[in-house]
């Protein structure tokens, strides 16, 4: 069962929005509404509602992955002062948004963003359009730069090694080049280790299966003991869960409630009028 745990009420909010988004795209209430009033008196429903009430299910519960994925947050770039100084842009904005919608005096704490930033910068909160239209404006030149975030957070790196340089400290200027190298040496390995490797969430990694003769009959050794055979190969693994699947939960095959005529008095749920007759002792007209 999924559950939103988000104590933010704005990602609250989103989840919420975003899920009765998708509730009415599928007519889900209306469904539901008619589904309930259908429900016998002991709240049985026939074969058609319960599949329809399946499908709201999983309607649902695709709804709620979706909600998630909006709400999820997204990973902050690399600290650099470009990625810094368009990030105090958007706050600048966002705080004086809040002071005008509160009437409260918020001078102090925009001076100290403005002071913070570079002369090339403190043009950009110059009031031109509504706070808003800065805000949007703000938000999207920091989401441009986020592809280059990497690259900023580089020369960044090597801005800090040359100006120690400069100033004639060379063990910081050393420590530098090393980060830059470390980071670097980083995402190099991240980049080679998903195309050599790629992400594996599956828990089951290979799978044993007994060793069979060309009749079907699994070999045995000299101690009587099974021998058995390890399939590392994830498609081949794939292959054989499935296969196995397929031929454990289809055991029922061929069986009396499997076949005509009886499969259609019962049903393949087995909910419906002829059960309960047969539960109370009653054999349905058609047997």
């Amino acid at each position: 069962m999924r559950q939103l745990c988000s104590k933010k009420p704005k990602s609250v909010n989103t989840y919420k929005e975003e899920l009765w988004k998708q509730m009415l795209a599928h007519n889900i209430p209306d469904k539901s509404t008619a589904i309930s009033a259908n429900a016998t008196q002991d709240n049985k429903l026939n074969k058609d509602f319960t599949k329809e009430l399946n499908s709201i299910a999983n309607i649902m519960q695709q709804a709620m992955i979706r909600a998630e994925s909006i709400c999820a947050k997204s990973p902050s770039a690399p600290y650099s002062e470009k990625m810094a100084n368009l990030n105090k842009i958007i706050r600048y904005w966002k705080i004086k948004k809040s002071a005008m919608k509160t009437k409260r005096d918020a001078t102090h704490q925009l001076q100290q963003i403005k002071q913070s930033l570079p002369s090339t910068d403190q043009v950009k909160l110059v009031k031109l359009f509504s706070v808003q239209t800065h805000i949007r404006k703000a938000v999207r030149e920091y989401n441009t730069e986020i592809p280059n975030a990497k690259q900023h957070r580089q020369d960044q790196i090597y801005e800090w090694a040359e100006a120690a340089a400069k100033r004639g400290d060379k063990t910081a200027a050393q420590h530098f080049r090393s980060m830059a190298y470390a980071e670097d040496s980083k995402e190099t390995f991240r980049i080679l280790r998903n195309i050599i490797k790629p992400q594996d969430k599956s828990g089951l990694k290979k799978l044993d299966i007994p060793v069979t003769n060309d009749i079907g009959h699994s070999l045995v050794d000299d101690q009587g003991n099974v021998i058995m055979q390890t399939i590392g190969d994830p498609r081949e693994v794939e292959n054989l869960l499935i296969n196995r699947n397929k031929t454990h939960f289809s055991q029922a095959h061929g069986t009396p409630f499997t076949e005509q005529p009886i499969i259609d008095i019962f049903g393949i749920d087995g909910e419906g009028q002829a059960t309960d007759d047969l539960l109370q002792g009653k054999l349905p007209e058609a047997i």
